[in-house]
This record gives C-alpha cells, structure tokens and sequence, in this order.
C-alpha cells in the first residue's frame, strides 16, 4: 500500500515525455526568489567610457535638459525610442562632464521634441531598465528616478493609492539600483487633480504630495525630494529630504543666487538642488548658472549643467577633497598681492574691479571682530562723499574652489583705517558667503565711484 502511494506522489509531480526512441523526466523548476535580479539576455553590449571606472560619489552634480530639451538626455534614458547607443551616448555624456547623477524619469507624456515616445514604467519592461541602471551605476552615476514627468492623462485619473501601487512596484522592481527618488515633476500642477475647486485641489495636492513622500520613505528607505513649478510653491517639501527647485528660463545669475538663498531658508535642514533654469544645460551659459547656485547661492548640487569648479566646491564640503589654497605667486602681481585682473567681482552691489589701476599699498592689515583694519600708503586719494563722508569701498575676496570670488561688502567712512567686513557678509549682501575661521582671505579697498582705482588686495586671516 505504502509503495502504490509513493509511486501516486512520484508520478503526479513529474512529467514524463517520449519522442525519438528515448523518453526524459521534466521535474517542474522551483520559483526563483523574489529579490534575486533577471536573467539578462539578447541585451546590447555594455557602456565603453574613454575613462577609468570610478565609485559612486555623493555629491550632486548632473543635467538633465540638453540641447533645448531634447529626447538625447538622461531623463529619456528609457525612452523606447533611444536606441542602444543613444543610451550609451547619454551615460558617456554625463562621464565626460564628471557629473556623478542621471535623473531618469519612470514615465514620459509630454513631447517638446516631437515624434517621441509616451510611455509608462510596466514590470515586463524589468530586465531592460535594469540593465541600462547597472550601466549608470558602472559610470559612477547615481541613479535618481523621477516617478511623474508631467501630465499623463492616463495618471491624471489615478487616486491616492494607485499611486501608492504604482511608487511600491517601482521600488520592488528597481529600488537596489536607485540611489534617490524624485516623487514628480511640478508637484503643485500635475498630480491628484480628482479634486473639484480649485483652491482645495491646491491644499489637497500638497497633503497627498507629504503622505506619498513619507510612504515612500518609508518602503525604501531613500532620500525622496520634491520639484514645484517655482519656489513660491515650497511648502510642498516639507516632509522630503530635498527640494529640487525650479528657477525658469531666461534667469540672471543674480536671480539664481538670490532664490537659492531663500529656498534655504525657507526650509532648514532640507537639501536644495539647483534643479531646471536652461533649457540646454551643456552650454556654457547653463553651467555658469549652476555654478553660481551653488558657490554663491549655497545649493547642495545643480541638476541642469554646472562647471568643474561648482564640482570642485561641492566635493570640498562634502571632505571628498582638500580645499584649495593656490601659493600666492600664481594669482599675484609682483608685489605679492592678489591682482584684481584674476578676481571674479560680485557686481550687483558694487563695481567690477577687474581692470583697475593699483594706486596704494595697504600694510598692518588685519581682522578683529567685525572690523577690517588698514593703513594706506599714500592715504587713500578719493573725495569723501554724502552726509557720512564715504570715501572708499571696503573689498573681501575669498577662495572658493581655487577661483577667487568676492567684491563691495562695505562703505570706508571718514578716511578711518577700518571698514566693517562681517555685517553684511553674513546676511550674503552682494553675493557674499562667510568664510570659516583661519580661512584665508583677500582685502582690499577701491574706489567709491567706479571701478578704474583699487588698492592692493592683501591675504589676512579670518578670525
């Protein structure tokens, strides 16, 4: 009896086939494990950089709109349209720049280039979007997924917890190759929109934008940041651990600096990306922008093309790197002062001295609290002007990232030796940022009404 039912069990768990005069027992294969990663077949060679490989770093650095906002840029990485080597093209670019993120968005609707793809992230697609992820990943980029691009009508009817579903398959399928996640593009405009009046839809979109941002915390545990149409619309990041702002186009370096500072203060603590302000961010105009969000703004990385010397800032603060400190005779004229021709001047609240006579010397220079003290040799050759005699402009220059930046921060009254070098610094008048304690810096004074005569620019201590 026993051995009739072993031989029942045997035969129901096997199937046995005949063909060609010989037969052959097919043993059902146990399911693989559920976090084990796909067997990758017929998938196009991998990424072949023209450097070496590198780790992954932490710093923020990338841009994902080129070339006026063309499909050939890390956030269509996964168009279906973008062939093997436009991919690899892709990677290869942000290498080359020494960026360390891509951006990849895990669902296209909008089309400004024309005749591409829509398309929505489907688990059947699983293999190939890993693949190209490892591809990243092995160019030492950081993958950040962006969840919603824009506005898919098909999303648009999605309630609160087909989003959930959506945001837990991404996770499952992707989430060990995904560094950060992004919870949508212009948050404030383009999701939850089953809400009738206007006003409430606002408020709504803001809740539901917080309990999606902690559900994703949550089942990944990964930074998740937030994007908005413009910083008027922050409040939407309360609960990320980043915000991702959006400038707009046609933005001065003034505006940009300006509105990074305030996204900083308004949400402390939070991360600030300088994310969307050139619709081409390999141009030069572009990394200009992105360089001063985050030398002179104090962003936490760019998003939308920046320099090596914004790469350099960020990987001094992240301790990636030494700060740099060049030996006074390269940037020098041959009195051993910082030539003014070698200065970035802050102009949007005093002249630009970058092409000004040196008329006096400065000696006995040095900071005590607040103030700078001087004595100038001749004494200083400009008339007092207005009610408080103001007869000089006050400099402070610092080295950030090996390029010296820096301009006005304060009026000299009354032909006294001192100006006030801290006040205004701390509060950024001008485009200043504070320097650290025992960091070197360069002092000076020019003239009030232009930028034709300056002193010598002299390196003193910071207290």
């Amino acid at each position: 009896m026993r051995l009739r039912a072993l031989l029942f069990f045997f035969l129901a768990s096997v199937a046995v086939s005949f063909g060609m005069g010989d037969w052959r027992i097919i043993v059902p294969k146990p399911p693989a494990p559920t976090n084990a990663p796909p067997v990758v077949t017929n998938l196009p060679p991998p990424v072949v950089t023209n450097k070496p490989p590198r780790a992954m770093s932490e710093i923020h650095a990338t841009s994902f709109l080129l070339h006026n906002v063309s499909a050939k840029c890390s956030f269509r990485l996964m168009d279906p349209k973008n062939s093997p080597d436009d991919k690899r093209a892709i990677i290869q670019y942000l290498r080359d720049q020494d960026y360390t993120v891509a951006y990849v968005a895990a669902t296209i609707w909008g089309d400004p280039s024309g005749g591409r793809s829509k398309f929505i992230y489907r688990h059947e697609a699983r293999e190939g979007w890993r693949y190209w992820f490892a591809q990243c990943r092995e160019a030492g980029l950081r993958v950040i997924v962006w969840l919603r691009s824009d506005d898919s009508p098909e999303q648009d009817a999605w309630s609160e917890t087909k989003w959930k579903e959506f945001i837990a398959l991404v996770q499952a399928d992707l989430g060990d190759l995904v560094s950060e996640y992004v919870i949508g593009l212009e948050v404030n405009e383009y999701w939850i929109r089953q809400f009738g009046d206007v006003e409430l839809a606002a408020i709504n979109r803001a809740v539901s934008t917080g309990r999606l941002v902690k559900y994703l915390q949550e089942i990944s545990g990964k930074p998740v940041g937030v994007h908005t149409g413009s910083i008027k619309h922050w409040e939407y990041a309360q609960s990320a651990d980043a915000f991702y702002l959006q400038y707009g186009f046609g933005q001065s370096v003034s505006d940009i600096v300006a509105k990074t500072r305030e996204a900083r203060r308004l949400l402390p603590g939070k991360r600030i990306y300088a994310t969307e302000y050139h619709k081409s961010g390999e141009t030069d105009e572009a990394k200009r922008l992105g360089e001063a969000a985050v030398i002179e703004g104090g962003a936490d990385g760019f998003g939308n093309g920046g320099t090596a010397r914004a790469i350099e800032v960020l990987r001094q603060r992240a301790g990636q790197a030494p700060v740099l400190e060049p030996p006074p005779a390269s940037p020098t004229n041959a009195a051993g002062a910082l030539s003014p021709s070698n200065v970035h001047w802050l102009t949007s609240r005093g002249p630009n001295y970058g092409k000004a006579e040196t008329v006096l010397a400065l000696s006995d220079v040095r900071i005590s609290g607040s103030r700078c003290y001087f004595t100038p040799s001749p004494k200083i050759p400009w008339p007092a002007r207005g009610k408080k005699g103001v007869n000089a402009i006050g400099i402070l220059i610092r080295n950030i990232g090996g390029r010296f930046v820096g301009g006005k921060c304060e009026w000299v009254v009354g032909k006294r030796g001192w100006f006030d070098c801290r006040t205004n610094v701390q509060g950024g008048y001008n485009g200043h940022t504070l320097p650290q304690s025992g960091e070197t810096v360069w002092v000076g004074i020019g003239n009030p009404d232009d930028g034709s005569e300056v002193s010598q620019l002299v390196a003193t201590r910071w207290p």
